[in-house]
């Protein structure tokens, strides 16, 4: 069967919503494709790669022609033996396609849309089924990472190779040395795949035949750390085989990107600054009105502009005349270098990764991997209930939606003294007035200094690092916000989170072993033992364990008075309850 692939520059992100798959059949080698330019504009495509056409060079002009029509085009059937494999076609009026290499398994095409906005270099492929035959393919795209040269790059089409045992459907014994070709050649051009979205297994064996289950990842979408650089926001979308046995894929770039503002985190290194005290000293005095916690909380949001400020000063700014400071950082250097070249050394043994160049020192290589990460992790779409799909801003919004609707629904309950006499063990009147005694300063700090200081900070950004490096000039404000409005932990005393993580490991240890008794492990989700729970019921069930009257309060308050944001590809989005 046959297949395409389209490569689109998005306007916006309305219109990447609005894209829909389309069809390109041949019918029979002399039947022209079923196909109009109505479909290139419903994808919103600029420029369209049809594969594995079974066009005959006596018919290549008349349908290209047909299918195209305006659009210029051109194909590799010079360089194929019995058919064309590739054609390429695009829309003169937004972009210029400059023909760089053809082959008989690829083209290499410099692509720059008409307003010089865009400019990037893509290889088209369709690849051999024979993994000897491939081998040259491997070959020109070597040549082609050297034609490159480090550009904006893209490699998107059919490569007939999976990269991983975990791409075949039904599995897969062990790596070949076709796909250990094909991994040796992604190594040396240094290219991954993009973040994508829709079908993970983008070739079936048979669409007629419903019980059919082989399926395998043969188109994929790559790019090189240029591109990457250059495009942060360009995504892949693999859609459904329709009347093909492949994927139709989409490359999407978007035409403007979005640049969002970074939320506030305070970096532990600041604190050990020499003017970190001098730059909360200055922001504590000011003056602020209000509940006490309202102003630390305002006092905390002030101090955020100076402290982004600071972690990027250093001594030598301040005090460019300054002769020792000159001194130590010149040994401070030669000390940071002679560092580097050993971890480099190591950590190339490590890994035996062929990217690293002499010279490279790891840097560029490990930025090139967390933004590959980072870029892989976006969610360009997402689908609802009703299987409609969302683009763009859209796809927080409907985050928000959905947990709103899942967090926000206020269910019937049951009151609790109808169930029976249930709670047989209750809280004395002692240990309920315990709970709720006046806390001590001493108290909280003690307890404050029991988080550790890499602790994931909270939604203001400050870690707990701040908090106990900052206590002698904050320490009393933040110590009378919490006793104006107290909380108590509901966790198990001298019980850390990971301290289950512990046991966990230590319960299945063994549990891969063949001998022995047989065992079983069960994994339960009990994510919605408390997410769901009630606000009446637990207020029915904490007055019947017989907890303080102020202790309730203070737990339901902070139950029904926190407000939920979802980060959604760095961004928080939405504000409910």
């Amino acid at each position: 069967m046959n297949k395409y692939a389209v490569l689109s520059e998005a306007e916006d992100d309305n219109d990447s919503k609005d894209n829909s798959s389309g069809e390109a059949d041949v019918m029979s080698d002399t039947d022209l494709y079923d196909v109009s330019l109505q479909k290139h504009s419903q994808l919103g495509a600029n420029v369209m790669n049809v594969l594995e056409t079974h066009l005959k060079p006596s018919n290549i002009d008349k349908t290209c022609n047909y299918v195209f029509e305006r659009w210029n085009w051109m194909s590799n059937v010079a360089y194929s033996s019995n058919s064309c494999r590739i054609v390429v076609g695009w829309d003169s009026n937004v972009v210029n396609v400059m023909v760089i290499h053809i082959a008989s398994q690829v083209i290499l095409c410099l692509i720059e849309t008409v307003d010089k906005v865009s400019k990037f270099y893509c290889s088209f492929i369709y690849a051999s089924n024979n993994g000897y035959q491939r081998q040259m393919l491997w070959e020109d795209l070597k040549a082609h990472d050297k034609v490159v040269n480090k550009f904006p790059w893209v490699l998107m089409g059919d490569f007939n190779i999976t990269r991983r045992v975990s791409e075949h459907s039904s599995g897969c014994s062990h790596v070949n040395w076709e796909m250990r070709d094909f991994n040796e050649c992604i190594d040396d051009i240094e290219v991954d795949d993009l973040g994508s979205s829709g079908f993970h297994f983008t070739w079936t064996k048979s669409l007629k035949n419903p019980s059919c289950s082989i399926l395998r990842k043969l188109d994929r979408v790559m790019c090189n750390e240029g591109f990457l650089a250059s495009y942060s926001q360009a995504y892949g979308v693999f859609h459904p085989y329709l009347i093909f046995d492949h994927s139709p894929t989409v490359l999407g770039i978007p035409h403007e990107i979005n640049r969002k503002k970074r939320a506030f985190r305070f970096m532990n290194h600041v604190a050990n600054k020499d003017q970190f005290l001098d730059v909360v000293s200055q922001k504590w005095c000011t003056h602020v009105q209000g509940c006490k916690m309202f102003q630390v909380f305002s006092k905390l949001k002030l101090l955020k502009k100076d402290l982004n400020k600071l972690n990027w000063e250093n001594a030598i700014d301040a005090n460019p005349h300054d002769a020792s400071l000159r001194v130590e950082a010149s040994a401070t250097l030669l000390d940071y270098e002679k560092a580097k070249s050993d971890e480099m050394i190591v950590l190339k043994q490590k890994a035996k990764i062929k990217w690293l160049a002499e010279g490279d020192r790891n840097t560029r290589f490990f930025h090139s991997v967390l933004k590959s990460r980072k870029q892989k992790s976006r969610i360009e779409s997402v689908c609802d209930v009703n299987n409609d799909r969302f683009y763009g801003d859209q796809v927080g919004n409907q985050f928000v939606m959905y947990f709103q609707e899942f967090l926000g629904v206020n269910g019937q309950c049951r009151p609790v003294d109808e169930i029976g006499d249930i709670f047989s063990k209750k809280l004395s009147n002692a240990e309920a007035l315990e709970m709720v005694r006046h806390v001590t300063n001493d108290e909280i700090r003690s307890a404050m200094f029991d988080i550790d200081d890499n602790k994931a900070s909270g939604p203001d950004g400050y870690s707990s690092l701040f908090f106990k490096k900052a206590c002698s000039i904050i320490g009393n404000d933040v110590c009378d916000a919490i006793k104006d409005f107290l909380t108590m932990s509901a966790f198990i005393p001298g019980r850390a989170i990971h301290d289950n993580i512990l046991v966990a490991q230590e319960v299945l240890k063994g549990y891969n072993r063949r001998s022995g008794p047989k065992r079983c492990a069960l994994k339960i989700d009990i994510q919605k033992a408390y997410d769901t729970v009630n606000w009446c019921f637990l207020k029915d069930v904490l007055s019947n364990f017989g907890f303080h009257e102020k202790m309730i309060q203070w737990i339901m308050a902070c139950v029904t008075s926190t407000s939920f944001s979802i980060c959604v590809n760095g961004e928080s989005v939405g504000f409910f309850k």
